[in-house]
């Protein structure tokens, strides 16, 4: 693309031209003067930059993602054309999945995140560039279970310590196996008391033993015994009066 002076005539890089000159003995002497043309160079230089970001060049910013031609001089001093290529780095991405107790928050590097909530944190992946992790925190369920126990009506039953009256509930909040909370109702049922009746019969005047207590004829007694529950049996022993007998033996 440019030209040779030969004294004073330019010659096009890539083209000849012949000159008649005089020899040193005065005769004509034909120069043939070839101009080759030097190649113009060009290269490629490849690099990275962040997204979002740009990639500085020799003062000139190349955005990430872009491309840059620039006219430089190669060692011949001519024309070079160099293409710069900044890639962009990729944007990391990633997930941490957790779980903390209902009503819980989970610590992450100093900032808490309840438990059924997200967080995302803008942080630097290993190229140095924008990594976002989406910090997702479970929450763990709170345990409910039920004991249903038995007492003898006007006793109690005794829970880790605590005294529940028969007939009534009570609530404790345990931890389960996950260490959260765990709520355990504890149901206690009254046994029923057992009643039942004797009836026997002895005679007039005399008295009717039951286990070494005697019961005149024609009254009852009642005993507080334990049923098979292990509760109270109220028996009663009801003893009748066998009648004196009258009769007449007439004789002559």
């Amino acid at each position: 693309g440019t030209e040779y002076d030969y004294n004073g005539t330019p010659i096009p890089a890539g083209q000849s031209r012949q000159f008649l000159l005089q020899n040193a003995a005065g005769c004509d002497s034909v120069l043939t003067v070839n101009v080759a043309a030097k190649p113009v160079s060009t290269g490629s230089l490849n690099v990275s930059a962040c997204a979002g970001t740009e990639y500085d060049y020799s003062g000139t910013p190349i955005p990430a993602g872009q491309s840059r031609q620039f006219l430089l001089q190669n060692a011949a001093g001519c024309d070079s054309v160099l293409t710069v290529n900044v890639a962009a780095k990729p944007v990391s991405s990633g997930i941490l999945n957790v779980s903390a107790c209902a009503g819980t928050e989970y610590d992450y590097n100093g900032t808490p995140i309840p438990a059924g909530q997200s967080r995302q944190f803008l942080l630097q992946n290993a190229a140095g560039c924008d990594s976002v992790l989406t910090v997702n925190v479970a929450a763990l369920p709170v345990s409910s279970g039920t004991l249903s126990v038995s007492a003898c009506a006007g006793t109690e039953y005794e829970y880790n310590g605590t005294k529940i009256p028969a007939g009534s509930s009570k609530q404790f909040l345990l931890q389960n196996m996950a260490g959260c909370d765990s709520v355990l109702t504890v149901n206690v049922a009254v046994k029923p008391v057992s009643s039942g009746a004797l009836n026997v019969n002895a005679c007039a005047g005399t008295e009717f033993d039951y286990n070494g207590t005697k019961i005149p004829a024609g009254q009852s007694q009642q005993f507080v015994l334990q049923n098979a529950a292990g509760c109270d049996s109220v028996l009663t022993v009801n003893v009748a009066a066998k009648p004196v007998s009258s009769g007449i033996l007439n004789v002559s």
